[in-house]
């Protein structure tokens, strides 16, 4: 009886061995941010304000003159200090690309955006300004997305399924930083309003057609901002370049 107890003891841990052991096979995640595809830098592009009081219009490399810190903008180009006078603005680009993005078995477009933001080491006196480079991404579906290729004269809105900022503590891994945050939004998408916004236009200026647009943000915060006065402009035709991206690259 002892051995055939023995026997029957080692056959049921080593069904239970059989039972617990698996392959070593890593898990696919939900969430895939695939690789980051250059479309323009800022720095070969203009932002463009009109200045009620002065009725002029003042041109700025990748950025505009927007939001709340307006007067400490102009007080930093005043000495020449411009990657400060970007980062207090929400409206700068260091650069803007395409991102294929996929979620379960769902495939999106991501807007990426490099630019600089900045806070305060201080924030209860508002001193010592640090500058430093952010990465942003907004999600779009592709019918929506398309929109940007068939445009008339005209201002359209194209919206995005929502955006999101990279982890500051990870910035070094630039549009990767942001998958935390795009997962969590993913997941909890259908609690979420389709609330981010791109505004842009095509239009005739100096006799050439152009492009306009302002970096996406929410609705409330991109209907405050005059479009007519503020925009970006770059030649229309460098959107086949970014539609060149978006079907070699982008679309499956």
């Amino acid at each position: 009886m002892k051995k055939l107890f023995k026997k029957s003891l080692i056959i049921m841990l080593f069904i239970s061995l059989l039972s617990f052991s698996q392959d070593r096979v890593n898990s696919i995640p939900d969430l895939d941010i695939g690789e980051f595809n250059l479309w323009i830098k800022g720095e070969s592009f203009k932002g463009y304000n009109y200045d009620n009081k002065t009725k002029n219009w003042t041109e700025r490399i990748g950025y505009l003159k927007l939001g709340e810190k307006e007067t400490f903008i102009e007080i930093n180009e005043k000495y020449d200090k411009i990657e400060e006078a970007k980062s207090m603005t929400s409206q700068n680009v260091i650069q803007l690309g395409l991102i294929p993005i996929k979620y379960l078995n769902e495939s999106f477009v991501g807007l990426a955006l490099e630019k600089f933001t900045g806070r305060y080491r201080y924030p209860a006196i508002k001193e010592d300004w640090i500058i430093k480079r952010s990465y942003y991404v907004y999600i779009f579906e592709f019918e929506e997305f398309e929109k940007i290729f068939n445009l008339r004269e005209s201002t359209s809105i194209l919206k995005s399924v929502f955006g999101t900022y990279g982890d500051p503590v990870q910035s070094d891994l630039k549009f990767q930083s942001t998958f935390e945050n795009l997962l969590f939004l993913f997941e909890k998408s259908k609690f979420y309003e389709k609330d981010q916004i791109f505004k842009i236009e095509k239009t005739i200026s100096n006799n050439s057609e152009v492009f306009r647009f302002l970096i996406p943000d929410k609705r409330s915060t991109v209907n405050s901002y005059n479009f007519e006065e503020n925009y970006f402009e770059i030649p229309f035709e460098n959107l086949n370049e970014l539609k060149t991206i978006y079907e070699n690259k982008i679309k499956d």
